[in-house]
């Protein structure tokens, strides 16, 4: 019998652009969402998130990133 195997990760490509919330002080990834929006609206949607009204200060502490999707092969051998 034939196995069938459904490669999930290409369907969040359909779906929207994932960002990264980048800690630049602490220089870590704090979060990571899959957004159906661009760059700016990213931006606007973390710094409500985090509860920052000035965004100047949400810019000094966090930089919003792209995340490229690493697909793997999916090989069955």
């Amino acid at each position: 019998m034939e196995k069938l195997s459904a490669d999930t990760r290409s369907y969040k490509s359909y779906m929207g652009k994932t960002y990264e919330l980048f800690n630049k002080v602490a220089k870590e990834v704090v979060d990571v969402q899959n957004l159906n929006m661009n760059q700016q609206e990213a931006e606007r949607y973390f710094r409500h998130y985090k509860h920052f009204e000035d965004k100047q200060d949400f810019e000094r502490l966090y930089e919003i990133r792209e995340r490229k999707h690493q697909v793997e092969p999916n090989y069955i051998f």
